[in-house]
């Protein structure tokens, strides 16, 4: 019997609905946030149990580097001819990027939601090992101060 593993974003949907809802609601809407904004436009149109380190590491660095305003649309999401100039389009749908880069933190927390997903696949056996514990933790990008 073959059975066929559910894309990521279809697996992060079920996470969401069925694990995190229930059990850990005050952190549902981050978990919610971050699979939504960050997760689900990018590796997650592959099988969850065809991820690899390379994925999640091409994923990272791909976010980092991304300006946040282009990815989401947030400029041109807003109006073109707005009676407040400061709510017309002014950078990214104009072709000016702002390159409003995510923080550390953002990247980080991005990451342990994708983490926190894949623990729980294996734990619920519909992934046989975390692709995330094939790699290093994400730390900051700033080097280490020596005393």
């Amino acid at each position: 019997m073959v059975t066929k593993s559910p894309k990521l974003s279809d697996y992060l949907s079920y996470w969401l609905t069925n694990v995190v809802e229930p059990n850990l609601a005050p952190k549902a809407g981050d978990y919610e946030m971050f699979s939504r904004l960050y997760i689900t436009p990018a590796p997650s149109s592959k099988r969850h149990d065809k991820l690899t380190v390379r994925d999640v590491q091409a994923w990272l660095n791909k976010l980092r580097r991304s300006c946040v305003c282009c990815d989401q649309g947030k400029d041109a999401a807003r109006s073109e001819s707005h009676s407040n100039p400061k709510r017309r389009r002014y950078c990214c749908a104009l072709a000016k990027c702002c390159r409003s880069l995510p923080s550390e933190r953002t990247v980080h927390d991005a990451y342990m939601t994708l983490r926190a997903a894949l623990s729980n696949a294996v734990r619920e056996e519909t992934l046989a090992r975390n692709v995330r514990r094939q790699r290093q933790d994400v730390g900051s990008s700033k080097a280490q101060v020596q005393p």
